[in-house]
Formats: structure tokens, C-alpha cells, sequence
């Protein structure tokens, strides 16, 4: 991924691995790799011990003693175990790795080149499997893995969306996501959590050749999907095949993104409910605390509150499918767009979209979409991120905004695979202007 002018290119390696899918719930490891990192980058890592480890990013008393308490030498062996995962996984292009060589706690940074062209500073080719794939010790995984997961999440959303999973106020929250969340922490209106859902036709298999109320023929020329089907059931065959209209279902991203929202607003004690966003409407939102979740192109809520945005999300009839541009560039001066490997999503984007962010705002909306079902989840998970929040921080203060402001953008680059996030990453931001929105439609 290239580096941004300016910017230390170990560093950004460092980051690449902390805001990974790979490392977002292994807050030890965090502390531990940026400690060992930022050291090294500064030219102290000869200063890296075991006992400066624990108890400068693990937390351990001054008292601690290597003999009596091992908790460092364990945590670098997961530590090795979870970067080589990283890179054989989410980042297997990466030109720069870090590495924590047995025995010693520095860390190196490894030049990584293409396969089949050794590194020359002990680097070596990626491992990629015959499609062009990460290795990943055999697994790779199908779409009944995908389907279990899936189904996993959505009874995870069902629960704690449905009150099930009560807020817990006064939770250990990143001050960074506080102040990211600020309109939608604490006490004041139920926070609405709208889950854009795509107009589908559901296919059914029944007992019987008679089509249930409401359904359609399955079409004679959609008979190669026959066999899909009977693959994703486990059936030999399914012969009374029907289709039925759907409203209700929303795509993997989105549930992932439902979970990771409702995780932070029990964090800040916010009520919230989720609600279908085709209930909701910009007046409501004018006088709400909202949070949309969906893409444009099905998401009506989505497509106007992206009116008041720099970048959109628009149909490209040459490409037959979604992009992501900016409103006052009609060419590709600056687009962004979906890149695939053996037919599968490899790269997208997501795109955040806040609108009258601050604590003294009663009413605010922030939007989750993508061009795809992963930058839809990416968007999320980077806002929930203190690493990630860190960097947006960061470049907000080149231009000397010292806190977020009351409405901006920002667009999220991933990794995927199967449009499944893999990783994700800053890539542009656009602060707003503030003037009120027309709510008179």
C-alpha cells in the first residue's frame, strides 16, 4: 500500500498492523508491538528489555520479576504467531513487515518483494497458493463457513439489538472514540440504529410443486444456480424451487457493522434501537440521534444524507457498478473503485459520513456505506478504532483542526476477501460545512 508523503514508512507498517481485522480485539499485543516499534523507530531499541516491556506496555509494577512472571515471553510468541497470520492473511503484498526474530524482543522492519524475487534484507516471496491467494495452512474458506458465520452474527445483532445485551454505562472507553461518538454518548434520545435493507427475491425450496402465497416460478434460465443452492442447503436436490420478495435481509457487512455499533453505544450507556431505515427520513433524522447503515443504491436514507457530502457514491454505467468520487470531480481525477482477483472483491471502499458530531448536539446522524458489503463494514470498523481514529486525528491536525469537527467524511480503504473485510485503512477525509440541513423534504 503506498505511504503517504512524509510519513515513515515503518510507522505506517506499524499502523497497517494495528488497525487489522487480525488485531482488533488483542489490545496486549497492541500494547506490546507499538511499544517494541516506536522504540526502534526512535533508535532506542537497544534500550528493550523484558522487564521495560512490562512495565511500560503491559502494565506490570515496578517489582515485576522476569523469573517469577513469564507474561512477556508468552505474549511475544502469540505476538509472532498473530504477525505471520497478518501477512499470510490480510496483507500478504506488504512491501515492509515487521518481524520479532526468537529470542529478542526488537523488532526488525523486512522488505518483502513479489514472489519469486528475494528481499534483500532477509525477506522472501509471499506465499500464495495456486488462485493467487494467501496460504493459510490449508484453510480457505467456503461458503457454508460463510454462511455459519453469518448466521452466528445476525443471532449476535438479534440479541443485542433487541435489548437483550443492556448498555452498560460508565464502561472503559478510548478517548478518541469518545470524542468521535460525543453526539451519540450517554443519556438523550434513543440513538436509532437504521439498517438499510436491499429490495431481494429469496429462493425456497418446498415439498410440493404448488408455489406458496406470494412466491414466484423459479425461472428455467436460472437453473445453473440450481446446483448453488443444493450445495449452501446440503441437499442432493431441491426440484420445487420458488422465489419470494424480500425486504429484510441485510448483507454480511452490515451485520458485522450492526454488532460493532451496538458494542459502542452499550460502551457510551446510549439507548438505541434498531429500525428499518425506510421508516426513517431526514426530517426525523434533523431531530434524532442516527446511525445509517447501507448502501446507496438500495438506501434512500443513505443517498441523502450523502447530498450534503464531498464524496458520493455513485453507479458507473462503463464499469456497470459502484464508485466512489468526489461530488465536484465528474472524471477520475479522483474516483475509487472495486478491485477483484479471480472474480472476487480483493480491495474496496468505505465511507463515513458524520453530520453535527459534539455532546452539546441533541441531534446528529452518522452514516456507514460503501461500495460494497465489506467497505460498508470497514467504515465501521474504523470508527470504532482508537488506532484508526489516532491516524484521522493526525492528518485533521496538518490542517489545524485540533477535534473532530461538527460534520466531516472520511473514506476507508480494505482488504477482502469473498467481500468479507480482511483489513482497513485511511485513505482521504474531507471536512464540511456545518450550514443546517433542508429538512423540508
Amino acid at each position: 500500500m503506498p505511504v503517504a508523503e512524509g510519513v515513515d514508512p515503518r510507522q505506517a507498517a506499524l499502523e497497517n498492523v494495528l488497525s487489522s481485522h487480525s488485531f482488533a480485539r488483542a489490545d496486549q499485543l497492541k500494547r506490546f508491538l507499538r511499544y517494541v516499534c516506536e522504540m526502534e523507530i526512535a533508535g532506542r531499541g537497544r534500550e528493550i528489555t523484558e522487564y521495560t516491556i512490562a512495565t511500560e506496555a503491559l502494565g506490570r509494577p515496578a517489582s515485576y520479576a522476569p523469573l517469577e512472571d513469564s507474561v512477556v515471553r508468552t505474549t511475544a510468541r502469540t505476538l509472532r504467531q498473530k504477525l505471520a497470520l497478518f501477512y499470510e492473511m490480510e496483507m500478504p503484498a506488504a512491501e515492509l513487515r515487521i518481524e520479532i526474530p526468537k529470542g529478542m524482543y526488537a523488532p526488525r522492519f523486512v522488505e518483502w518483494h513479489s514472489p519469486g524475487v528475494p528481499g534483500p534484507y532477509g525477506g522472501g516471496p509471499a506465499r500464495v497458493d495456486a488462485a493467487g491467494w494467501p496460504a493459510i495452512r490449508g484453510w480457505r474458506p467456503g461458503w457454508k463457513s460463510i454462511a455459519g458465520i453469518a448466521f452466528i452474527l445476525l443471532v449476535a445483532v438479534g440479541v443485542a439489538l433487541l435489548g437483550r445485551v443492556l448498555p452498560v454505562a460508565g464502561s472503559r472507553v478510548d478517548p478518541l472514540v469518545r470524542e468521535a461518538w460525543a453526539a451519540m454518548a450517554g443519556p438523550g434520545p434513543t440513538v436509532l440504529l437504521c439498517l438499510s435493507t436491499p429490495f431481494q427475491m429469496m429462493v425456497r425450496s418446498v415439498p410440493d410443486a404448488a408455489a406458496p402465497p406470494g412466491s414466484y416460478p423459479f425461472p428455467e434460465e436460472f437453473r445453473p444456480f440450481r446446483e448453488t443452492f443444493n450445495r449452501l442447503q446440503g441437499r442432493a436436490d431441491a426440484p420445487n424451487l420458488f422465489l419470494e420478495p424480500s425486504a429484510v435481509s441485510t448483507t454480511l457487512g452490515e451485520t458485522f457493522a450492526a454488532v460493532r455499533a451496538a458494542q459502542v453505544l452499550q460502551s457510551l450507556g446510549s439507548d438505541f434501537k434498531a429500525v428499518s431505515a425506510r421508516t426513517v427520513q431526514i426530517p426525523v433524522i434533523a431531530a434524532q440521534r442516527t446511525i445509517v447503515l447501507g448502501g446507496p443504491e438500495y438506501s434512500r436514507t443513505t443517498r441523502q444524507l450523502l447530498e450534503r457530502g464531498a464524496y458520493e457514491i455513485r453507479y458507473d454505467p462503463a464499469r456497470r457498478e459502484q464508485v466512489l468520487q468526489r461530488h465536484d470531480r465528474n472524471d477520475s481525477d479522483w474516483r475509487r473503485t472495486l478491485e477483484r482477483r479471480n472474480g472476487s472483491i480483493v480491495t474496496s471502499f468505505g465511507l463515513i459520513t458524520v453530520l453535527g458530531n459534539g455532546p452539546e448536539r441533541p441531534a446528529s446522524a452518522i452514516s456507514m456505506t460503501g461500495i460494497s458489503s465489506a467497505g460498508i463494514q470497514a467504515a465501521m470498523e474504523f470508527f470504532a478504532s482508537p488506532t484508526s481514529l489516532a491516524r484521522l486525528k493526525r492528518e485533521m491536525l496538518r490542517e489545524g483542526i485540533k477535534k473532530f469537527p461538527a460534520a466531516y467524511q472520511v473514506v476507508v480503504r480494505c482488504t477482502a476477501y469473498e467481500d468479507q473485510m480482511l483489513s482497513y485503512h485511511y485513505e482521504a477525509h474531507q471536512v464540511l460545512d456545518t450550514t443546517p440541513p433542508n429538512t423540508s423534504r
